[in-house]
């Protein structure tokens, strides 16, 4: 959202420096450049938000969608028209006031509801403006060799992360110890930054949503804010033992990762927050080593794999292989921690499908019983299989790419 409304002035003060009578077709191409920015802004934006850009364009003659002068409007088209648009949609964007309240139908789907935190999620980056990744060579997750010469984030605009939630979040990430086995000591300091994520984040639609969906669903008794902020401090930041006292969280687990051993064997563990990879790696702690292949894309085939905003990737942390780990990219640490905790709460030992997007997920969740409380043991996401008629359809793909190959193969022989 940050990034539309940006654009958005950009534009209006590009226009009060340019002369005042473009001709038709300087115009239409103005027209034409600036609603293809503004588009790329709001892809991952709620639906409501490209109906007001969509609206707003409309108003001086243009047809949003398919990029042309609306029938019979073009005495409408002009200078005056373009600006008063654009100032339009700047001013119905920054009045728009998301709904935090769940509907029926949201309260009887859970994926649903992922859909509605996804709508919700206004601080979400932009996939090739906020930051770029370039996943390299793709490989099969038994593959242990370097397919990846190059790190995987070439970019990331460091203002975006002053913003106060990723500013808040990134304060907690040195906040642990990575090997298992070590007893965390929380500092009041540590306790202090805790605490001001949870209000920030308390301040975002996604986790008022989560908030209200969570009172409708009767899977929580904190009616009020503060009360919420308490009940996720326990959730979240509580220690519990994993093998000695008080090495473990939720939040260590998921968001910053661990290394534990496994059969005499070092393995990371955890370590499914994208902020986390990427600072790691600038870090010089991790190293990329490719991604999975997806059996499915969410965005088209036709868009590069690199603007994908879910992930399955193999890297090195700290010495140690985690040869998978699936991650959502450039989504905001309010949505993570509100998707996370509607999944837990809706079942804390379940592989929940749900649609995020353009994308259908899997959110796996388990719980860390422990002296009669219920934390967060993991929590994370991951590509949904294929299903035979899915499975099926890609194998005829498959067969009539290799055949059509096969043929112009022989014609250039022949």
């Amino acid at each position: 959202m940050e990034r539309l409304k940006k654009d958005l002035n950009a534009m209006i003060a590009h226009c009060a420096g340019l002369p005042p009578n473009p001709t038709q077709e300087q115009l239409v191409n103005m027209t034409t450049k600036m609603a293809a920015g503004l588009e790329s802004d709001s892809v991952s934006l709620p639906v409501r938000i490209k109906e007001i850009i969509s609206d707003g364009f409309s108003e001086m003659g243009w047809d949003y969608t398919r990029k042309r002068i609306l029938p019979g409007a073009s005495s409408k088209v002009n200078f005056n028209g373009l600006v008063s648009s654009l100032q339009l949609i700047l001013a119905e964007v920054e009045n728009w006031s998301p709904t935090v309240l769940p509907t029926d139908e949201e309260l009887a789907s859970l994926s649903v509801a992922c859909n509605k935190l996804w709508e919700l999620d206004v601080n979400r980056l932009v996939p090739g403006k906020d930051y770029e990744i370039y996943l390299q060579r793709g490989k099969k997750m038994y593959d242990t060799e370097d397919a990846a010469s190059k790190p995987l984030f070439t970019f990331v605009d460091e203002k975006a992360l002053l913003r106060p939630t990723y500013a808040a979040f990134i304060a907690l990430l040195d906040n642990y110890i990575a090997a298992t086995g070590q007893s965390e000591v929380v500092t009041e300091e540590e306790k202090k930054e805790n605490m001001q994520f949870l209000n920030l984040i308390m301040d975002t639609a996604v986790m008022q949503y989560v908030h209200q969906y969570l009172l409708a669903a009767k899977k929580t008794k904190a009616v009020s804010r503060d009360q919420f902020i308490r009940e996720l401090n326990d959730l979240w930041f509580g220690l519990y033992s994993r093998k000695v006292k008080n090495d473990s969280s939720g939040f260590e687990h998921v968001f910053t990762g661990e290394i534990t051993e496994k059969n005499g064997k070092a393995e990371v563990v955890g370590m499914h927050n994208w902020i986390q990879l990427y600072m790691e790696e600038k870090k010089n702690k991790l190293d990329y080593r490719g991604y999975i292949k997806p059996k499915r894309r969410g965005l088209s085939n036709a868009l590069p794999s690199e603007l994908e905003q879910l992930v399955t990737i193999q890297f090195i942390w700290n010495g140690e292989l985690k040869p998978v780990s699936s991650t959502l990219v450039g989504t905001s640490p309010e949505f993570e921690m509100a998707l996370y905790t509607l999944c837990f709460y809706h079942d804390e030992t379940a592989e929940n499908e749900v649609v995020l997007g353009p994308y259908r997920v899997m959110i796996t969740c388990h719980v860390w019983n422990s002296a009669g409380k219920k934390y967060i043991a993991t929590s994370f996401p991951s590509e949904i299989p294929l299903d035979e008629d899915e499975a099926a359809t890609k194998i005829q793909s498959q067969m009539k790419m290799k055949t059509a190959k096969k043929e112009v193969d022989n014609k250039r022989r022949g």
